[in-house]
């Protein structure tokens, strides 16, 4: 994940999502949500990757692969903002990682989540 001015960017293998913070807010959100679906038998189909980047609770960008998402080495560590940027620019703070569903059925929905999120900063 990379932020360049008010476009957030998102990158997971060849899937790539952007979108616009759309306030001058202090806190903003980024959440990523995906869908990975695996075929555990041949014939039914590929597997498949949907991928929704919200900002700030509203959702700026969909986008779905047929594919698997690859990943080479599990200890790589996930890489947020652009390490070469000059301090402060373009940089996103430490990710909350969550392995949970967002809902109007669950305790937490997409919108409650991202207020949670910057309330607690």
């Amino acid at each position: 994940m990379s932020r360049t001015g008010n476009t957030v960017t998102a990158q997971f293998g060849d899937l790539i999502l952007s979108g616009d913070i759309q306030n001058s807010n202090s806190c903003h959100s980024i959440v990523v949500s995906g869908v990975f679906s695996r075929q555990v038998q041949s014939g039914l189909g590929p597997d498949r990757i949907t991928l929704s980047l919200y900002i700030d609770g509203v959702e700026s960008q969909s986008a779905s692969l047929d594919a698997t998402l690859q990943v080479n080495d599990f200890s790589v560590e996930t890489i947020i903002g652009d390490p070469g940027a000059a301090s402060g620019a373009g940089t996103l703070s430490s990710p909350v990682i969550l392995n949970t569903a967002l809902s109007s059925s669950s305790p937490w929905t997409l919108e409650s989540f991202s207020q949670q999120l910057c309330d607690g900063n």
